[in-house]
């Protein structure tokens, strides 16, 4: 009986099963020797080590199975549960220009940026969180989920845009943000821009940032300001890109938060808890558990278990 929520996430791989009789036909091709005499083997009765031959195909058989079921990727789901989640929808947009690979003590900025935002993910349970990755135009890297395992592995998987990306788009990143967390339902919005303000020649936007951020808060969402570089977010004086973040979030009715020091990045993310926090009941859908891995290492198994036969007592010799 197929239990309730089961489902294949990609069923198409099942049409590989039809592998499953390749060992068969291998052994089937294999040259045999007939008895010499017919009552022999009725008067030899069954014997296991007459049967011993086609185990390594059995084995061989239900390996390729279980190759083809974990690929179709089976998932489970107990259906509706009520959850508590946060009002709060936060999406942080996160630059990937080549100015945040320059290397700050042992790592990149992206990926002490990248590190700050897991850990944020982690001490917000209660919040929907997306994340967008953006250089010279935005891309949705993971909408707002309270699914955080899954979000977390996709902000692992950021990495610095290729050249023909290059530029930095501050605007389109804040519209492309404000619009993910437009289409979630959630009583307070924020997008968190985390960048080093530097708008690099090649950039596509057409909105300017300042005037994108108004956009996003008059719309109801709120832009804070993560400033990555050098010099400090209080000290904008003569500083371009620090007068463009300050700019921004003076515009979005939020802050810059300065993150040039060690663990400054993490402690501005703490700051985020100060926003409304005000718990709502929901029911959603439980997110599916995936049975990939598990069925994987089955396989894995059986291919030992095959090595281990064709070595030992299926052995043959020509």
């Amino acid at each position: 009986m197929i239990p309730s929520g089961f489902r294949f996430a990609e069923p198409w791989w099942l049409l590989l099963g039809g592998l499953v009789i390749l060992p068969w036909i291998e052994i089937w091709k294999q040259p045999r020797l007939t008895w010499p005499v017919s009552s022999s083997l009725a008067a030899s009765g069954f014997q296991v080590g007459r049967i011993l031959p086609w185990f390594p195909a059995l084995v061989r058989s239900l390996t390729i199975l279980l190759l083809t079921i974990a690929l179709a990727r089976p998932q489970t789901s107990n259906g509706l549960e009520p959850v508590r989640a946060s009002g709060i929808t936060v999406v942080v947009a996160l630059d990937v220009s080549a100015s945040m690979a320059k290397q700050r003590g042992t790592t990149s900025w992206l990926e002490q940026a990248k590190q700050s935002v897991i850990e944020f993910v982690r001490n917000r349970p209660a919040d929907q969180v997306g994340l967008v990755a953006f250089a010279r135009s935005p891309d949705t890297t993971c909408p707002p989920t309270l699914d955080h395992d899954f979000l977390i592995e996709a902000a692992r998987a950021v990495v610095v845009a290729p050249p023909q990306d290059a530029g930095t788009s501050l605007g389109d990143a804040i519209i492309w943000a404000g619009q993910e967390a437009l289409s979630v339902e959630a009583r307070r919005r924020v997008v968190v821009l985390i960048s080093d303000g530097r708008e690099e020649p090649g950039s596509s936007g057409d909105i300017p940032p300042a005037e994108a951020a108004l956009l996003a808060h008059e719309q109801g969402i709120v832009v804070h300001i993560f400033a990555l570089g050098e010099g400090s977010a209080e000290d904008a004086a003569g500083d371009e890109p620090a007068l463009l973040l300050a700019e921004i979030a003076r515009q979005g009715g939020g802050q810059v938060f300065n993150a040039m020091e060690g663990g400054q990045l993490d402690l501005a993310f703490g700051q985020l808890d100060r926003l409304e926090r005000t718990l709502q009941s929901e029911v959603i859908p439980v997110r599916y558990k995936d049975w990939f891995r598990f069925l994987i290492g089955l396989a894995m198994v059986c291919l030992l278990a095959e090595a281990v036969l064709l070595w030992t007592r299926c052995r043959t010799l020509p």
